[in-house]
């Protein structure tokens, strides 16, 4: 017997029969499986906090049931299967005793079949190169299903499906991949509409590592997910991704604190750090209320009184946190000319930089350039975590993997790249003309799954000029998820705008309460709430060439008598223009959209 399942929603069929099963060396647990036993269905029901996500208190409610399968030569197979409200997720497990001897993955067979006539939302998975894998290509746009990728290397995750002309709505991912695995994508021979787990690519990381997952037993895998709706709300507003992780190993998290930072690299892209202009970034910070100063890469070239320490010292002055940039190091990474470099890459390294940087007062790193999702990979993420909450420090990833739900496990990890983001209007020619169509889609697909460093606010032309508005900008900081806001522009700018738009921006927070979908549909509009206390951030963005009238539903509030700010693109170009009113729960706001335009509410509780 071979293994296949089957998901339906409400008595539809949203993913028909689709196999299962695992070769492992010596092992065939894929055919010739019987059932040999099944557990009671358990009911999870419990609550977890998240110290940066899209709610605070998150309800991992499901029922979970594991299925014993055993070979003609009684080798176990189990299947660990859990059943959300809004999706389905599975692990495999090989049961055994702990010994020396690892088992070794020769290939998995899973695959999610999808119906042919539904469309796709697909990016496809990045050749190896000196800066990739690092999911920062384009999703494609309500795409034929079973089509090969640009690339010929198939889709990355996560990947996003509109079945039955939008009857139904699946997201497929993964979650709890820990050190014992590689990070899947998706294969690129999927003409039959079956998308297989596919492994890394041989030669991604420079050739480095072991394309084939070990470990010993008992092995327990990450779980597949495929989150299933009948409308997008239920899949934006999910947080089935992290309720799959492992609750938190940071006991006493007091330390940990989601904010907001300035940056001066997008400003200059310079391969050294100016210590002038690093002050300024500093007191930007202090004069706008935010918490954090990130100090990019080659920062430990500064050298006599103008040095890292001397800056860290005069931030610590200003009450304002230094993050600092490292290059992740290795065989695998070929970028030699950002540095630090290699004080990642050993516990012991990682250790003694952690305890330095930590005794003069940084609060975090930011580690870039992984360029694979290898297994050894994974084990340098999870080491990075571990031992910088040792030291109290936050982490953020770029150069990197998506989010697999990690931030509940280690709430530490406070943001993760893995997007195209404004830094590309520094070097990418083609970023303009895609970002309106690709920031529409985020957060239908890459913000679903986990905090975004997307770094917002980019009002100034870099090198290629924006497409999108001033307001579009503006919203991208509510629309976007993430622990720590990188504002991506400068003092200079920032200082030239309205008050009520420097008011707004020393206010956003970067920790909400509760979010809310309110409209939108992939790669066209989308409009999010997010809560804090009884103050509620609406931003919404359109990639439309024409003008957009929009009508939000404020049911979402709560009782009582509201205040609403407005802040909305400008008569001309590149301005704002704000408007204030009084709301209730019973009311609906409306507004226009500009071309390619953007807007944010601000709706505070006033009795």
């Amino acid at each position: 017997m071979r293994l296949y399942y089957k998901i339906e929603l409400d008595g539809r069929e949203v993913m028909p029969f689709s196999p299962l099963g695992l070769s492992v060396k010596g092992k065939n647990l894929y055919s010739g499986l019987v059932l040999s036993g099944k557990s009671d269905v358990v009911k999870v029901d419990e609550t977890f906090s998240l110290i940066q996500g899209k709610r605070a208190k998150v309800r991992d409610y499901c029922n979970e049931q594991t299925f014993t399968f055993e070979n003609p030569k009684n080798k176990q197979l189990q299947i660990k299967v859990r059943v959300y409200d809004e999706g389905v997720a599975f692990r495999y497990i090989l049961p055994g005793e702990t010994r020396a001897e690892k088992s070794r993955i020769l290939k998995e067979l899973t695959g999610f079949r999808i119906p042919l006539d539904a469309r796709a939302w697909l990016m496809p998975y990045d050749e190896a190169g000196v800066y990739k894998p690092a999911y920062e290509a384009y999703y494609t746009d309500a795409d034929e299903v079973g089509k090969p990728s640009s690339t010929g290397l198939g889709w990355s995750l996560p990947a996003l499906f509109s079945i039955n002309d939008g009857d139904s709505w699946v997201l497929i991912h993964e979650a709890a991949l820990d050190e014992n695995y590689f990070g899947f994508h998706l294969n690129n021979n999927c003409a039959q509409g079956v998308y297989r787990v596919q492994m890394p690519e041989p030669d991604e990381g420079d050739g480095e590592g072991k394309v084939l997952p070990e470990s010993v037993l008992p092995w327990v895998m990450p779980w597949r997910v495929v989150m299933v709706a009948d409308s997008l709300g239920p899949i934006v507003e999910s947080e089935m991704i992290k309720s799959l992780n492992p609750p938190s190993k940071i006991s006493d998290t007091s330390w940990i604190k989601p904010g907001r930072a300035s940056w001066e690299w997008w400003s200059i892209q310079a391969m050294d750090r100016d210590y002038a202009l690093n002050i300024k970034y500093i007191d930007m910070a202090v004069e706008l209320g935010w918490e954090y100063c990130l100090v990019d890469v080659n920062w430990n070239e500064m050298e006599g009184d103008r040095n890292i320490e001397s800056l860290i010292q005069y931030a610590n002055t200003k009450g304002i946190g230094i993050l600092l940039w490292y290059n992740s190091g290795g065989l695998h990474n070929q970028v030699f000319n950002m540095s630090p470099r290699n004080r990642m890459l050993t516990s012991e390294s990682r250790l003694k930089e952690f305890k330095k940087i930590s005794s003069l007062g940084v609060k975090g790193i930011k580690v870039d350039f992984f360029n694979t999702d290898k297994q050894f990979i994974m084990a340098q993420y999870f080491g990075i975590l571990r031992d910088a909450a040792k030291h109290e420090l936050l982490v953020n990833f770029h150069g990197c993997t998506v989010p697999r739900g990690w931030s509940r496990t280690w709430p530490n990890l406070m943001t993760m790249e893995a997007v195209t983001g404004a830094e590309c209007y520094a070097f990418s020619p083609g970023f303009p003309k895609q970002a309106p169509y690709q920031n529409t889609t985020i957060p239908f697909t890459r913000n679903v799954i986990g905090p975004v460093d997307y770094t917002p606010v980019a009002l100034t032309d870099q090198r290629y000029v924006h497409q999108t508005s001033y307001g579009h900008e503006l919203a991208l900081s509510v629309v976007y998820q993430s622990g720590l806001i990188h504002f991506a522009d400068g003092p200079a700018m920032y200082g030239a705008q309205p008050d009520y738009v420097r008011e707004f921006i020393s206010d956003v927070p970067a920790q909400f309460d509760d979010m809310k979908f309110l409209d939108g549909y992939p790669g066209r509009y989308v409009s999010l709430a997010r809560r804090t206390g009884s103050t509620w951030y609406v931003g919404t963005i359109s990639s439309l060439d024409e003008s957009k009238k929009i009508s939000l539903s404020l049911d979402f509030l709560g009782e009582g008598k509201y205040e609403l700010l407005e802040i909305n693109d400008g008569s001309k170009p590149k301005t704002f223009t704000k408007k204030t009113s009084h709301v209730s729960a019973n009311d609906n706001v409306k507004f226009v959209l500009q071309p390619k335009g953007g807007c944010v509410l601000v709706i505070k509780k006033v009795e």
